[in-house]
């Protein structure tokens, strides 16, 4: 809030504000993480048996799903091992230095581009073993594969960008969001006029202490 002090020194006063950097939430859908919780929602969706080709109706309903979006949003799903190959952040590199810089100007929700990629993962798979009668039966059980992932990267309107959303593709389809807290905090610099100066790890560095005073972030009921 502004002050006497503030009114007349603000213009030679500069402060550092701090934020979180790289945020990831992580998604789960609990009841999927037994082989309990499979059967059950197997059975809900109308299925008796319990395959690995009945597992994989879901998949491929989640490939369309994705293909469709991309489609719609005109931008290409990339296929990571042919493009980079890269660890560790590569492909947030990738993103930035392809087309973030190209999209610097335009505000609001849209999305740079999906990457696709096999990573290992924990997931479910059914193996037909026999009863002592000698009747066949499936038997679903938990275990470590390797399946396609999606990097979603887009900008928001809040948090800047850029985002990703990765989707596993495979039960029980874990997700994972990210975005980056000194890009959410420069987007409402920007929008309320502030000055600042970015440094390349810590967060921003205000010029101005009684503007920075004004500061103000989206609610969650602004958002929606």
């Amino acid at each position: 809030m502004d002050n006497a002090f503030t009114t007349q020194f603000g213009s030679h006063l500069q402060g550092v504000y701090s934020c979180f950097d790289r945020v990831i939430v992580r998604g789960y859908i609990h009841p999927l993480f037994c082989e309990g919780g499979m059967i059950r929602f197997l059975r809900s969706a109308g299925f008796r048996t319990f395959t690995n080709g009945v597992m994989r109706i879901f998949t491929d309903q989640l490939n369309a799903h994705v293909e469709k979006i991309a489609k719609r949003e005109g931008i290409d799903i990339l296929w990571w091992p042919s493009v980079d190959g890269g660890k560790n952040g590569a492909k947030q590199e990738y993103v930035e230095k392809h087309f973030v810089r190209k999209h610097d100007r335009r505000k609001g929700n849209f999305m740079y581009r999906i990457i696709a990629d096999m990573e290992r993962t924990q997931s479910f798979a059914t193996r037909t073993l026999q009863k002592k009668n000698g009747e066949p039966f499936d038997k679903l059980y938990k275990c470590s594969k390797i399946v396609k992932q999606y990097y979603i990267y887009f900008h928001d309107q809040y948090l800047g960008g850029p985002c990703y959303l990765k989707l596993s593709t495979y039960f029980p389809f874990n997700a994972e969001f990210y975005f980056n807290g000194h890009n959410a905090v420069r987007l409402q610099l920007d929008k309320q006029g502030i000055g600042y100066r970015m440094h390349k790890n810590p967060s921003p560095g205000f010029k101005t202490c009684r503007r920075f005073s004004r500061l103000r972030f989206p609610s969650a009921e602004n958002r929606s």
